[in-house]
């Protein structure tokens, strides 16, 4: 819980696509880096395109809030939709609101919202009833627009490992759609005990 620091560079500022680095340090170590692409809104393309429909779930306000996500380290107001992540082996769905500031005394703005719960997508899709085995090593996440409201849908779409290797997968919503994805890989974390 030491003070930490964050710098941003803008790698590129071109008329339609924008790059961002970031780093945050503790102790002068760099912990952790990041980019962000801001890509330019315009006309979408002629044509139909597959994707897949979105999920008919009930809201999270249908949903009986998951007290142990919840209260056990107050990150969350987790909604499950597919029962107990710790006893069914299945895929998931979940609806998920940051519960905690990023920033002291500022509102979340709805991209931190997606990008803050984008962390959920790893521990989700990941966990068995043996308990969490991996940690993520890299983490994307893909939106095509800004979330509306406070709730997160995730439902996991993808899962493998290999070696103590992982890859997975989580579609992201809010509560009127689609609105990105969620990609993660990961490494087998050794037991301790």
């Amino acid at each position: 819980m030491a003070t930490v620091e964050i710098s941003t560079k803008i790698l590129r500022a071109g008329s339609r696509i924008k790059l961002v680095e970031a780093e945050f340090r503790n102790g002068g170590e760099v912990v952790a880096h990041g980019l962000c692409q801001f890509l330019r809104r315009g006309e979408r393309p002629e044509g139909a395109i597959w994707q897949p429909s979105d999920w008919s779930v009930p809201g999270p306000d249908e949903l009986p809030s998951n007290e142990a996500a919840t209260s056990a380290r107050g990150l969350w107001d987790v909604r499950q939709m597919t029962g107990d992540l710790r006893k069914e082996v299945r895929q998931r769905r979940a609806w998920l609101r940051e519960v905690r500031e990023l920033v002291e005394g500022e509102p979340l703005t709805p991209f931190a919202r997606v990008a803050v719960a984008a962390d959920y997508a790893s521990p989700f899709s990941q966990i068995s009833p043996a308990g969490l085995g991996y940690i993520n090593s890299d983490l994307t996440l893909y939106i095509h627009r800004l979330p509306e409201g406070e709730w997160i849908g995730f439902e996991v779409v993808d899962h493998g490992a290999t070696e103590g290797i992982s890859n997975s997968a989580c579609r992201v919503y809010d509560q009127a759609g689609a609105i990105g994805s969620v990609t993660i890989a990961a490494l087998s974390q050794p037991r301790r005990g």
